[in-house]
C-alpha cells in the first residue's frame, strides 16, 4: 500500500493503481474478518519476500544516498527546503498538522518540531519542496481519492 513517507519514482503509476485495487479487495476481507469476530492473522508476508519486491528493492539506492549524506553532513542537511519554483501559495503552511511552517518573504520556513508526515512535500503543487535541496528521485504522492480541501477543511475520508 502506498504511504505518505518517501516514495520513489521507480514505482510506476500502474503499480500504484494495482495496489489500490488490491487494497480495496483486502479491506473488504478485513472488514468481514472483524465483523465475524475472528482473531489472529488474516495474511502473512515473509520479510525477505517483502524486501526484495521490485519497488522496495529499488528504494535501497535512495536510502543509501540519504544515509551517506546524513553521515557526512549531519541530519540537519536533510531539512525541508523550498527552491526558487515556490510561488508562496501557503499550502505547506496550511497543511502542516503541527504548525511547523511559517511563510517569510513568500517562502516557507520550517521550525524544529516537524512531525515527519511529509504533507508539505507531497501536496506542494509546484514540487518545490525537497530534503535539503537534494534530488532523491522521490515522487510527490497522495491518495488519489483525497483532495487538498478534504484535508484543509478537516473532512473525514
Amino acid at each position: 500500500m502506498p504511504h505518505n513517507g518517501l516514495g520513489c519514482a521507480c514505482v510506476k503509476d500502474a503499480l500504484v493503481r494495482k495496489m489500490f485495487v488490491n487494497w480495496k479487495k483486502k479491506s473488504e476481507a478485513v472488514c468481514e474478518y472483524i465483523k465475524k469476530g475472528k482473531s489472529g492473522r488474516i495474511e502473512f508476508v515473509l520479510l525477505p519476500a517483502m524486501i526484495f519486491r521490485f519497488p522496495v528493492f529499488k528504494m535501497f539506492k535512495v536510502l543509501f544516498k540519504i544515509v551517506r549524506i546524513m553521515n557526512s553532513k549531519g541530519i540537519d542537511s536533510l531539512s525541508f527546503a523550498a527552491d526558487d519554483t515556490c510561488n508562496g501559495c501557503r499550502i505547506c503552511e496550511k497543511i502542516c498538522p503541527v504548525n511547523n511552517i511559517q511563510i517569510s518573504g513568500s517562502k516557507p520556513i520550517w521550525s524544529d518540531h516537524c512531525a515527519g508526515c511529509f504533507a508539505c512535500f507531497h501536496w506542494c503543487s509546484k514540487r518545490s519542496i525537497s530534503l535539503g535541496g537534494y534530488d532523491f528521485n522521490i515522487r510527490n504522492y497522495h491518495h488519489p481519492e483525497v483532495i487538498i480541501s478534504d484535508i484543509l477543511n478537516g473532512v473525514p475520508s
